[in-house]
């Protein structure tokens, strides 16, 4: 099964899903089924009008995420995903 995970960097004011309304957040390549779960998920709650929506292959995100050039970024992943294991700033 896949998880829908979202990551922030530690020092992040995100600490729940809903603490993304207003964010910059990538929810995957355009297309795939992470912008698409991401999407429905942020719809779902009532605030995905409220996001600056990006859409970065996950390794961009990561590195985007690391650069404070985005709040959060999702990748529908089993856990210990590949992009988000790289990033060497705590998330």
């Amino acid at each position: 099964d896949a998880q829908l995970q979202i990551a922030v960097l530690k020092d992040s004011s995100i600490k729940t899903f809903m603490d993304l309304k207003g964010k910059r957040v990538s929810l995957g390549p355009a297309g795939s089924n992470s912008y698409w779960m991401i999407q429905f998920a942020l719809k779902a709650a009532g605030i995905y009008d409220t996001i600056r929506v990006d859409s970065l292959n996950w390794n961009d995100g990561a590195s985007y995420l690391i650069a404070r050039k985005i709040d959060a970024f999702g990748i529908p992943n089993p856990l210990g995903a590949p992009a988000i294991l790289t990033v060497p700033a705590p998330i």
